[in-house]
C-alpha cells in the first residue's frame, strides 16, 4: 500500500475469495477482507475488489463454475457490501468470463454471466448505494479460439441478455501484447491496448455511452528466459514497458474521456514466495525480490520509476506530443 501511495496513485485492486471468505453458507471469515481495506485506509486508497472463486457448497464443484443459484452470490455480495459500506468504492464481478476456464472449464455463457449481474446488481445497492459495480474485465480473445469467445461477441450478448441496467462500469483487460499503446491492431486476435477503445464502441451501439470503462487490468510482460507459455509472444524489454505503460496512461487521459481508472497489472507478484520464478505473473511485475523464498530487498524496475515521476491527474488536456519528452527524464532512478 505505501509503494501504491508513494508512487502518486491512489487506488488498489485486491482480490476477494468466496470460497475463503464464505466457507458455509452464511459462516463468514473477514479477517483477508478486513485486513486489505484497513491498510489501505491508512494510505488514503480507495479499493476494488474484484470477487469470484465460488465455495464448493455454492457450485457443487469447488472451481470457477458460476453458483448453481445466482441468489447465493447476491446473498454474499450483500453481506460483503454491508460490512465495508463507505470503505470499499467498487466491486468487480468475476474475472474473464469469455474464458472457459474461468467459467468451470464450460463453455462462455453471456447470458449466465449477466445472471450473475442481475442477481448481483440490487444486492449491493441495497447494501451500499454509493458502491459501483464493475463488470468482469473481458479476456482480449478478438474473435475467439477453442476455449474462448471473442471479448466484443461476448460483450454483445451480454447486452442482449440485458445486462445494460445491472453494472454501472464496464470492466476492460486491454493487455498490450508486445505492441506500443496506439496500436490499432493486435495479433493473436485482438491483442492490443486499443481493445478498450473497441469494447467502449460497442456501449455506444447499445446506447450506453453514458457509462465510464475501467482498465481493471493491463500491463505489459517482461523478457526473460522463462517460458511464458501463450505469454512468450508478447515479451518487452523493461525500458519497452516502462515507456508504454506511461504512454497507456496518458493516451488515456488526453484522447479517452470515457476511460476513468486504470488498475497495472502489476505492481508486486515478483515480491511473494507462492509464485516460482517463471509464473507469467512474476514478470508483469513492476517491484520485485531476487529470491522471494529468501525475502530481502524490494527492488525497482524502470516502469516504478517512470510511473512514479509521471504526471497524475488533475492535468490540462493539452496535446500528448509532449509526452516523449516528458517521459525521457524520469525513465532511470
Amino acid at each position: 500500500m505505501g509503494l501504491v501511495e508513494g508512487m502518486g496513485f491512489d487506488w488498489v485492486k485486491s482480490f476477494v475469495s468466496w470460497a475463503s471468505t464464505e466457507p458455509s453458507k452464511g459462516s463468514y471469515h473477514w479477517d483477508d477482507c478486513d485486513n486489505v481495506v484497513n491498510a489501505a485506509e491508512q494510505y488514503g486508497l480507495k479499493v476494488l475488489f474484484r470477487v469470484d472463486h465460488p465455495p464448493a457448497w455454492a457450485n457443487g464443484t469447488g472451481r470457477t463454475d458460476p453458483p448453481t443459484d445466482p441468489a447465493d452470490f447476491g446473498d454474499f455480495m450483500y453481506a460483503l457490501a454491508d460490512r465495508y459500506k463507505g470503505r470499499v468504492a467498487a466491486y468487480e464481478i468475476w474475472n474473464e468470463p469469455n474464458l472457459d476456464y474461468e467459467w468451470g472449464n464450460r463453455p462462455p455463457d453471456p447470458a449466465g454471466y449477466v445472471a450473475l449481474l442481475k442477481a448481483v446488481y440490487p444486492r449491493v445497492k441495497e447494501a451500499d448505494p454509493h458502491a459501483l459495480v464493475v463488470t468482469a474485465g473481458l479476456s482480449t480473445a478478438g474473435e475467439g479460439s477453442e476455449g474462448a469467445m471473442g471479448d466484443l461477441i461476448y460483450l454483445r450478448r451480454m447486452y442482449d441478455a440485458g445486462a445494460k441496467d445491472y453494472f454501472d462500469v464496464l470492466g476492460s483487460h486491454p493487455y498490450g501484447g508486445p505492441y506500443d499503446p496506439d496500436r490499432t491492431t493486435g495479433a493473436k486476435g485482438g491483442m492490443c491496448f486499443y481493445r478498450a477503445k473497441q469494447q467502449h464502441d460497442v456501449m455506444v451501439e447499445y446506447g450506453d455511452d453514458d457509462k465510464k470503462v475501467w482498465a481493471t487490468e493491463f500491463g505489459w510482460v517482461l523478457k526473460t528466459g522463462c517460458d511464458l507459455g501463450y505469454h512468450n509472444w508478447m515479451k518487452v524489454s523493461e525500458e519497452e514497458q516502462a515507456t508504454y505503460l506511461v504512454q497507456a496512461y496518458q493516451k488515456a487521459h488526453f484522447e479517452w474521456p470515457w476511460m476513468e481508472v486504470m488498475f497495472l497489472f502489476n505492481l508486486d507478484f515478483a515480491t511473494v514466495p507462492w509464485y516460482g520464478r517463471c509464473r507469467t505473473e512474476r514478470w508483469y511485475s513492476i517491484v520485485y525480490r531476487d529470491d522471494p523464498s529468501k525475502g530481502g530487498p524490494i527492488k525497482y524496475r524502470q516502469a516504478y520509476y517512470a510511473l512514479k515521476a509521471m504526471p497524475k491527474p488533475p492535468l490540462p488536456l493539452t496535446p500528448r506530443a509532449y509526452l516523449p519528452a516528458v517521459f525521457k527524464n524520469h525513465l532511470s532512478p
